[in-house]
């Protein structure tokens, strides 16, 4: 019986230091970034004086 209760106090503490690991690793990899600050590249440049909701249509 003691060796039961042992066992699953061990399994506990390994699931809990994994857990721990895990999410201490996902904390220092973050999210991803851009390559490089700035628009992105589908965003096209609207010609002078045209208001947005106008832009591209005839």
């Amino acid at each position: 019986m003691l060796r039961r209760t042992a066992a699953r106090y061990i399994r506990s503490v390994a699931a809990a230091l994994i857990a721990v690991v895990a999410l201490t690793m996902a904390a220092y990899v973050g999210p991803a970034r851009a390559a490089e600050p700035g628009t992105a590249p589908y965003v096209q440049d609207l010609p002078t004086g045209v208001p947005p909701t106008t832009a591209g249509t005839t």
